[in-house]
């Protein structure tokens, strides 16, 4: 006990005493340095009117409460509240890449009108735009795991429409002899996306490192999906499994297969449909989808193989 008095002690002979019996001085708050819209609906109510001595002796009462503030020559321009150009100038330069004027321009325009909000589908498309140059950027690199972390928090990224995503994860994943979770990602594209050509061009990829096994339960797949297709994918199944050097009664279409009927799925996603993840999680990540809930969607797919990542 002596010990930890002593020591007790030191520390304050060692700390200054302001550092012992002070306390941390209250937070500095800045008085705002231009006049809110709120503060604005006298002047604009009086211009208005085209009362030119209420219109003055608000401007002065302004001027006085914020110093800072140099009202615009054009004072009608005080009762615009939301952008318009500006809008149309955002979008343009999301469309051409120029990714970081636009988000200068996102910022000048809240601070020129203070009540207007950002459009979510605006910021969307400019956080799809940003991350598929990170997606790229790890691709190139060939990091397969950070292409695959940044494709899943970034909304887009997976949808059908830019399957080529999907396709280059997969090269990646194999490059780095993680061949199951790149069956994975191919199987993903094969359960989600509609454009038929695409699916065929996904099986096609998948066959360089499937076994005929792996080929065969992507075919099943895809054949279930796409019924009114049976010709075209049995043909290509035959030609791509006779390329992995299959007995042909493994090639040979099975009679009871062909003629077991298979119904159309009642709803099929869009053109702009999210790659899912696998079957060991769909159940869940789907009540996920359907409720909304990205937290729940997290939980579902956790500890599932890197394929199982690619949900939405």
């Amino acid at each position: 006990m002596t010990r930890y008095v002593l020591i007790s002690a030191a520390l304050l002979f060692v700390l200054p005493p302001a550092t012992v019996w002070s306390q941390a001085a209250p937070p500095v708050v800045q008085a705002p340095t231009a006049p809110s819209a709120a503060d604005l609906v006298a002047l604009n109510f009086y211009l208005q009117q085209q009362d030119r001595t209420s219109a003055d002796a608000e401007l002065r009462r302004l001027r006085a409460k914020f110093p800072g503030w140099a009202p615009p020559a054009d004072l009608g321009k005080l009762s615009v509240t939301q952008p318009s150009t500006e809008i149309d100038t955002i979008y343009s330069q999301i469309a051409a890449g120029q990714l970081a004027q636009a988000r200068a321009t996102i910022a000048a325009t809240q601070d020129t009108y203070e009540a207007w909000q950002v459009p979510p589908d605006m910021m969307r498309l400019l956080e799809t735009a940003e991350g598929q140059i990170l997606l790229d950027a790890a691709l190139d690199a060939g990091n397969a795991a950070q292409a695959l972390e940044i494709a899943s928090r970034t909304d887009g990224l997976l949808r059908c429409d830019r399957v080529n995503n999907a396709w280059r994860i997969a090269k990646a994943q194999e490059s780095q002899q993680a061949l199951e979770a790149a069956i994975g990602t191919y199987r993903a594209v094969v359960m989600a996306c509609t454009n038929f050509p695409d699916v065929v061009a996904t099986l096609e990829k998948s066959a360089s490192i499937a076994s005929v096994a792996e080929l065969t339960g992507l075919f099943d797949a895809a054949l279930s999906r796409f019924p009114s297709n049976a010709a075209d994918l049995d043909s290509l199944r035959a030609r791509l499994l006779q390329g992995l050097g299959a007995a042909p009664a493994t090639i040979a279409i099975r009679p009871e297969a062909k003629a077991r009927p298979r119904s159309r799925p009642s709803t099929q996603a869009s053109a702009g449909a999210t790659v899912s993840a696998p079957a060991q999680s769909a159940g869940p990540v789907q009540s996920a989808r359907s409720s909304g809930s990205g937290a729940q969607c997290l939980a579902a797919t956790e500890g599932s193989t890197s394929a199982a990542r690619l949900a939405e």
